[in-house]
């Protein structure tokens, strides 16, 4: 018989596998295997969804003054100690001239943690807090910023202005 392997002596042909086991038809089996392996490939490499870009750092934006803000890093914290005799309205915090985040404010005395993954670049990576299970080395906070908007002197309404805090303890 052509196509046919023979089984175990006195059975009855047909194909057979380990141990007498009869097998599926191969050529099927391998088909079936094979697109559901190449369609599982496909979909685990699609894109879930677009890249979020961040807030762009306002370079132009000249920096006033270094206010009495400290800026420590915990582990992959960021801790702002507010220990100047001004409130701060809503604006921005900036790590390294590039990740920006969000803030509410930053009243007199307050304290504010936030965690350092919380920053984002304007192509949407996030800053490199490091921790235990981290791929690279952290990376090294060397200038901590806040923007914010407040009243022009000459009562023209308001303008952006850029502060520079104090970071604290920042070693290689």
């Amino acid at each position: 018989m052509k196509g046919r392997c023979r089984g175990p002596p006195g059975g009855t042909g047909g194909r057979w596998g380990l141990a007498g086991a009869p097998l599926a038809m191969p050529g099927r089996v391998c088909f079936v295997f094979s697109v559901l392996s190449l369609s599982l490939l496909v979909s685990g490499c699609a894109s879930t969804g677009e890249l979020d870009s961040g807030p762009r750092y306002p370079e132009a934006l000249q920096r006033s003054q270094t206010l009495n803000i400290h800026a420590f890093r915990s582990g992959t914290d960021l801790r702002l100690t507010n220990t100047t005799g001004w409130s701060f309205g809503s604006g921005m915090l900036w790590l390294n001239g590039r990740y920006g985040m969000e803030i509410d404010g930053l009243a007199v005395g307050q304290t504010l943690v936030v965690p350092l993954t919380s920053f984002v670049d304007e192509q949407g990576r996030r800053f490199g807090a490091g921790g235990f299970f981290a791929a690279e080395r952290p990376e090294l906070l060397a200038l901590v910023e806040m923007t914010t908007i407040q009243a022009r002197l000459d009562g023209e309404g308001e303008r952006p202005v850029k502060f520079g805090l104090i970071a604290v303890g920042q070693r290689r």
